[in-house]
């Protein structure tokens, strides 16, 4: 830590009291300069990526209170961490020498275990969303092949008992045919055509 300034301009932030309410409130600007090993140069810490985005002239942004007072005392926390704690100390921080040469951050808020978990969990998203549309495409097609597989099979069945049924009235047409000119009492002619008596004269021819 090279110096800790703390300039008389104050920044605004954005606070919530509700779930229709909100308003700005005040805090104080905190910069600390480091001397970054690397590129031998003088540089502006920040806390992490999101404080960078959100003010690069300060070094912390603190959480934003309704009372500016309450502001205040956050920055002073870090103000006196840095001043007496790390100033005669060594520390690792992170920066972007193409990019960002003239600031450095403190930690990292987006580091491997935060990217890992936004690209796992869509992942094992995508995936069994895919597994339940495989699911379902896998199972109407079975739906759809033991119904036609059931209509084949009603179908077999119905034509079968058609078959035997035909044979059945073709095989009863001859044999009572046969049953029928078997029978001497049916296939007598007075049986099948009644006769009657009718007299009959006859007259003598004169010679």
């Amino acid at each position: 830590v090279v110096s800790v300034l703390r300039p008389e301009e104050m920044f605004e932030c954005i606070f919530t009291c509700g779930a229709d309410c909100k308003g700005t409130s005040l805090y104080p600007c905190l910069q600390i300069f480091v001397n970054n090993s690397e590129s031998n140069s003088v540089v502006l810490l920040h806390f992490d990526e999101q404080q960078l985005v959100l003010n690069p002239k300060c070094s912390y942004v603190p959480p934003c209170e309704r009372d500016n007072q309450k502001n205040r005392d956050n920055v002073l926390l870090w103000e006196d961490y840095f001043t007496k704690e790390v100033s005669s100390q060594s520390f690792t921080c992170f920066f972007n020498q193409q990019r960002r040469p003239d600031d450095v951050l403190w930690q990292r808020s987006h580091d491997t275990s935060v990217l890992l978990h936004c690209v796992l969990w869509p992942m094992v998203s995508l995936l069994l969303g895919t597994l339940i549309v495989l699911l379902t495409v896998c199972a109407r097609s079975l739906a759809v092949r033991a119904e036609a597989l059931q209509k084949r099979k009603c179908s077999y069945e119905v034509c079968q008992d058609l078959s035997i049924t035909t044979s059945d009235c073709r095989s009863n047409k001859p044999g009572d045919f046969l049953a029928m000119n078997s029978d001497p009492e049916l296939s007598s002619p007075s049986r099948t055509l009644p006769l009657f008596a009718v007299p009959v004269r006859r007259r003598d021819r004169e010679h």
